[in-house]
């Protein structure tokens, strides 16, 4: 097959040479189909947007791409470089997925936390016995990078220091380092404030007006249209719409993106009531200062949704940990309903009627048991015993009533919790947590990785529980989901808590300035905005 063959446009009319090519791409999860039939043009010069909702199979996609995972049926074709005639890609294969040219920045960036920003770069690109003899090479190539592309990041530091975006430089030069015809990125801008998502905009446009093909999946519909010069639409699994970013407008984006025109939840005005948690000044030493508390202070009123903005890392599993007494603070005071803590443990806090979802739903579940046992996990000594007997039957009941009230997908109360997809194990937690009608609820991430469907069903009990009084802390790296759903926000930067405000104080750049050290982070800040 050759590059004629395949670069003709909708229309007819001659398009750019076609530098990658999948074609038919297939791709099962048990009975889940996350690619179904796709074929994808991939040009040099022009950034592409790959744009869905989670579990739409952006990732999956990418990853057989770059050759992290292998197709069911199908195949990725890449243009000779010296003939332009399309080969087969062997799959499944990242050593071959660099040798033809392609970047990969996943998500998770994959880096080597303790090595420095310079050895991560150069790993696996020559022997161990060569890496001290090039590195004066490899540090000079880098910097003519940096400052040609506007990437600067302290080779020298180790990258456990570095902060989110200047993790993702490092990752970004490391593929740019082995020399690249296309750089593709997962969901680049996750953990970014807007202005480092605009420097990283800007990097990615240099980078395609030197020829480079860049590919970028994205849920935002605002980034694909400022950022892309062709956007293609998956919905579950399948490819909608593939044109111009110029054509296209976010009403239409957004109905093939979530198949039905969306609302987002968003509360109403209240007058907070009675005060159910305080943090006083409380001091927690972490690794670095990033995952410390410096002096936090915290009120958090009946019927108020508190928000805390930042950058991964910067102290909000230090907060939530403190909030639901999982961590003891070295110094300060924490209060719930006014009663100061001399003791803290996690049962105390669940007594007291503190609910909690972790950012991350494995650190609520215990994989060995079932759906049952992990819903009465914290009810099992008060709501499923009698005279010190565990009582099975009603533990099962009440498995079945919740997962049918909830519509979690689930194949019975006895089956393991592995069982489970990811969206339905992530809402198992957060229902457990809603059962027990809690007083105050501490939301780390709640909607991260969800699609919008149960993303919004969260979002939407958790503004019901607001409304019958909780008070709910809601720590996000959504800033959209932040100012739609907060009474007020407080912004977290190295440890730091700045004094949550009226949320009308505050857009997106405001926040995205402060989440970057930025503006005023003193205790008793006013009136910014």
């Amino acid at each position: 097959m050759t590059i004629e063959a395949i670069q003709t446009t909708a229309e007819g009319t001659e398009a750019a040479p076609v530098l990658l090519a999948m074609r038919a791409i297939t791709k099962r999860y048990g009975t889940r189909l996350a690619n179904d039939a796709i074929d994808l043009d991939i040009r040099p010069a022009e950034i592409l947007a790959l744009l869905g909702d989670n579990g739409a199979g952006k990732s999956t996609l990418l990853r057989i791409l770059c050759g992290d995972a292998v197709a069911d049926s199908g195949e990725v074709l890449v243009a000779d470089p010296k003939r332009g005639v399309l080969r087969r890609l062997a799959p499944g294969s990242p050593r071959a997925a660099i040798a033809a040219g392609i970047g990969w920045v996943s998500r998770d960036l994959d880096l080597a936390d303790r090595l420095t920003g310079l050895e991560n770069i150069m790993l696996g690109t020559q022997s161990l016995t060569r890496l001290r003899l090039s590195r004066y090479a490899a540090r000079a190539r880098l910097q003519e990078l940096m400052g040609r592309l506007t990437l600067r990041v302290d080779l020298d530091a180790r990258v456990s220091s570095l902060s989110a975006s200047e993790q993702q430089r490092v990752a970004i030069l490391r593929a740019l380092y082995r020399g690249v015809r296309a750089l593709v990125l997962d969901e680049p801008t996750a953990s970014l404030t807007p202005q480092e998502s605009e420097s990283l905009f800007t990097t990615l446009r240099t980078l395609a007006r030197e020829g480079i093909a860049v590919v970028v999946a994205t849920r935002k519909i605002e980034e694909a249209l400022e950022l892309a010069d062709r956007i293609v639409v998956l919905f579950e699994g399948r490819k909608m719409a593939d044109d111009s970013a110029t054509t296209q407008g976010p009403g239409a984006l957004s109905l093939l993106m979530y198949g039905r025109v969306i609302t987002k939840a968003r509360p109403s005005y209240r007058t907070a009531g009675e005060e159910l948690l305080e943090l006083r000044k409380v001091n927690v030493h972490g690794e670095d200062a990033r995952a410390s508390l410096r002096e936090a202070s915290l009120m958090v009123h009946a019927g108020e949704i508190v928000g805390i903005a930042g950058i991964a890392g910067n102290g909000q599993d230090a907060l939530a940990a403190v909030a639901t007494g999982l961590r003891t603070p070295t110094s300060g005071e924490v209060r719930l309903f006014g009663r100061r803590l001399r003791r803290m443990s996690p049962s105390t806090f669940i007594r007291a009627g503190v609910g909690r979802i972790p950012d991350d739903h494995r650190d609520g579940l215990v994989p060995s048991m079932s759906v049952a046992e992990n819903l009465a996990i914290e009810d099992v000594r008060t709501a499923f015993t009698r005279y010190g007997l565990l009582r099975a039957d009603a533990m099962h009941q009440h498995a079945h009533d919740v997962t049918g009230f909830y519509s979690i997908e689930c194949p019975g109360s006895h089956a393991p919790i592995e069982a489970l997809s990811r969206s339905a194990r992530q809402r198992l937690v957060f229902v457990r947590m809603l059962d027990r009608e809690p007083r105050i609820i501490i939301a780390n991430q709640p909607t991260r990785g969800l699609n919008f469907n149960d993303g919004g069903e969260i979002l939407r009990r958790l503004i019901a529980a607001r409304d019958a009084g909780a008070g709910i802390v809601l720590i996000s790296e959504d800033l959209d989901e932040l100012l739609n759903m907060s009474d007020l926000i407080g912004v977290l930067h190295r440890g730091h808590l700045t004094q949550p405000q009226p949320t009308g104080a505050f857009d997106t750049n405001t926040l995205g300035f402060m989440m970057g050290g930025h503006g005023s982070l003193a205790q008793d800040w006013a009136g910014w905005g």
